[in-house]
């Protein structure tokens, strides 16, 4: 690591301390639909999506007034995952150019398989930071997680927009590919990296399932009342690997490009994956990231989906943040975390600062 890119990591990680204990709101993280054009054998969306979710869901223009209002309290980061963003083509162009204009960061986390040219064009012409494409494969592989014809549709839309990023000589969107390891792909960390370098991709991320036991969920309660649906519990034959899959899996990330997501795996011991069990130190998410459901209510993270802090569209986004509510779950967190934080989703996002230093290579 050069001595710029060190100084800027440490800007970063110190950063990162500050608005950790100021509790400030540095992102926002909106859900516009649960409802997806394919079925992943992983995903819980489907769980939770309800035929009548499409007439509940937030309107384009609510959704452009929640980035105005990210705007007024200086809000710097603005991301739209799903279900399938691109089902609401239309409202994520019109949210990622407002986005631009209130010098918003835009993300959009899709599976790709909606984007064609016209859209890759608009999606640079809107001005969207950063496209995070579901790749869980290569191939066959893919598809056996997402369904038949998959990996080339996903395949072809990456290659739209990165053609269309070079024809205007633009740097964004970002374009990045995100995996959710698991037994149907643990060997595919070497072929991941080889497909990103071979399309252009700028970036390729690793990650690891979340399967949450049924008891864990349960249990993670404030005053008595569930905080968890099963969104993140087991579908059907568990996709956690067996003893023999991790060390088949270790010894594909040994034989991949070194980065922080790969260093992180590298040090999760074998519990971990036989039991989804790495749970976080801090929370950063719950301290500094407001996620939105489709239907406007402000929940703590993306596990505690039954836990609403308020109604954005009724209260203010503003009057949510660190409102009472919010204020009493940050407050029994830290007394130890609840029991779904043991397979916490952001775990990659919630590194200790001992962690975060030793990956990015400061200590």
């Amino acid at each position: 690591m050069s001595l710029r890119d060190k100084l800027q990591a440490w800007r970063t990680f110190l950063k990162r301390e500050w608005n950790y204990w100021r509790r400030t709101l540095i992102g926002c993280t909106i859900q516009p639909t649960y409802r997806c054009n394919l079925r992943c054998k992983m995903c819980g969306s489907p769980r939770i999506a309800t035929p009548g979710d499409a007439a509940r869901e937030l309107t384009g223009d609510q959704m452009v007034r929640i980035v105005d209002e990210l705007g007024e309290m200086g809000v710097g980061n603005l991301q739209l995952i799903g279900g399938e963003p691109f089902l609401r083509k239309n409202e994520m162009l019109a949210v990622a150019e407002r986005a631009r204009q209130r010098k918003i960061r835009s993300s959009i986390v899709t599976n790709g398989t909606l984007i064609d040219g016209d859209l890759a064009q608009q999606l640079v012409d809107v001005g969207v930071r950063r496209l995070v494409f579901s790749v869980d494969g290569v191939g066959a592989a893919h598809d056996r997680v997402r369904g038949p014809g998959a990996f080339e549709r996903t395949k072809e839309a990456m290659r739209l927009v990165l053609e269309e990023r070079r024809r205007r000589g633009s740097r964004h969107p970002v374009i990045i590919t995100q995996t959710s390891i698991s037994r149907l792909n643990y060997d595919q960390v070497p072929a991941l990296f080889r497909f990103g370098e071979e399309i252009g991709a700028d970036q390729v991320r690793i990650n690891y399932v979340t399967e949450i036991p049924p008891d864990r969920l349960d249990a993670t309660r404030l005053d008595g009342l569930p905080m968890c649906t099963d969104r993140w519990g087991r579908k059907g034959e568990s996709l956690l690997l067996s003893a023999a899959e991790i060390r088949a899996f270790r010894a594909s990330l040994e034989r991949a490009p070194a980065g922080q997501d790969i260093e992180v795996l590298k040090s999760l011991d074998d519990a971990a994956y036989l039991q989804c069990f790495h749970p976080p130190r801090r929370c950063y998410f719950m301290r500094n990231i407001m996620l939105i459901n489709p239907f406007g209510e402000a929940l703590p993270c993306i596990q505690m989906d039954r836990f609403v802090m308020g109604n954005v569209l009724k209260d203010g986004l503003r009057a949510v943040w660190q409102n009472e509510r919010h204020r009493r779950i940050i407050a029994s967190l830290r007394k130890g975390g609840y029991p779904a934080c043991s397979g916490c989703h952001y775990y990659l996002h919630n590194l200790s600062p001992g962690q975060h230093l030793r990956v990015a290579g400061l200590l």
